[in-house]
């Protein structure tokens, strides 16, 4: 993309990643995974991840896990839509994303704790079942 896009971390994810990057505070544009080039790592690397953790779903795409998190945010919360949009790297469109000049930073946060802690309380073996 050509504009910078701030991307926020939950708590749990933090947890998860900390102890792989050390105590140093990286770079606010470093990668934080990388292929063996230190080059950003491609969709298949995700894929390919994805379809080793679930081989009965041959139809899993990266994509989905975008689509997962949008579906939860408007059938299972109060999440508002712009808000919804931006850890996607969405434009909200139209007269709102003319007018939308801030970036919803507490409200993003919340709502990324929210998305955590649904993840963390559902089974992993049933993780894609539950928000299709």
């Amino acid at each position: 993309m050509r504009e910078e896009h701030n991307v926020l971390l939950s708590e749990a994810a933090c947890a998860v990643l900390w102890p792989i990057k050390g105590d140093t505070i990286p770079h606010p544009s470093a990668l934080m995974f990388t292929n063996p080039g230190g080059l950003q790592i491609g969709d298949t690397v995700l894929l390919k991840l994805a379809r080793r953790l679930r081989p009965d779903m041959a139809e899993v795409t990266v994509h989905g896990f975008r689509s997962c998190f949008r579906d939860w945010v408007s059938d299972r919360t109060d999440h508002a839509r712009a808000v919804a949009e931006h850890p996607l790297a969405h434009k909200v469109k139209g007269v709102e994303g003319d007018y939308r000049r801030g970036s919803a930073l507490k409200k993003r946060r919340i709502m990324l704790e929210d998305w955590a802690k649904f993840c963390a309380a559902v089974p992993a073996e049933s993780a894609i079942d539950q928000v299709a």
